[in-house]
């Protein structure tokens, strides 16, 4: 994805440490086999992270009672001056699979010897075996 968008991609990300709007820039701490790496790049980047990125932080009583009043601002792309950019890919149509005509016999038998006889005549008839 970054390849094909012309971005920097950060890979193993295990906490963004921070973004600065002003100068578009991103740091991250990457998480490697023993250590931690610090990187920073400009943005737009594509990001991946790794699970423990999402471990919950517990919220106190009164964080709750905070959270529960604080407004939350929501921003389209032209407010933070970012251009979206043209899809990738597009799909002119979509089209169904042909339906397949099946039938179904049930074949049975006096008892379960007898119907394994006509099911197996009924393979050879058919050529499947």
């Amino acid at each position: 994805m970054a390849r094909r968008l012309g971005w920097p991609s950060l890979t193993l990300v295990a906490a963004v440490l921070k973004v600065d709007p002003q100068a578009k820039t991103i740091e991250v701490e990457r998480m490697l086999e023993e250590p931690r790496q610090q990187v920073r790049a400009p943005l737009p980047a594509v990001v991946s992270v790794v699970k423990e990125i999402g471990e919950p932080r517990y919220p106190s009583f009164m964080g709750i009672r905070k959270a529960s009043k604080a407004e939350i601002p929501v921003w389209s792309a032209a407010d933070i001056g970012f251009d979206v950019p043209a899809p990738a890919l597009t799909w002119p149509a979509v089209i169904a699979p042909p339906k397949v005509e099946t039938t179904c016999e049930m074949i049975t038998g006096d008892s379960p010897a007898a119907a394994a006889g006509r099911l197996a005549d009924r393979l050879l008839e058919e050529k499947v075996l």
